[in-house]
């Protein structure tokens, strides 16, 4: 798998998540099960109404093969979009 270019300017993280892992032509549950969470967890995340968790989001990465650079772009995504009030389990 190479690695992914994400698009210019998604908007929020849920929406970086949603282009990348429709990049691949995984669904939902697919994407659920190579980072071990059920489907409705990678539906919270690209709705935005809950950021993953530092172990989910590693898993996240490699599923999705992101690089740093996309890791660093989800989190500053993230930063932005939330204005610091993250919405966590």
């Amino acid at each position: 798998m190479n690695k992914l270019t994400v698009p210019p300017e998604p908007k929020t993280p849920g929406e970086m998540i949603r282009h990348c892992r429709d990049h691949y032509g995984m669904t939902q549950t697919e994407l659920g099960k190579r980072m071990g969470k059920h489907q409705n967890a990678i539906s919270v995340y690209e709705s935005d109404q809950r950021l993953p968790d530092i172990v989910s989001l590693t898993d996240l990465a490699i599923a999705l093969n992101w690089s740093g650079e996309s890791v660093y772009q989800f989190l500053m995504l993230a930063r932005e979009y939330y204005k610091g009030d993250y919405p966590h389990a």
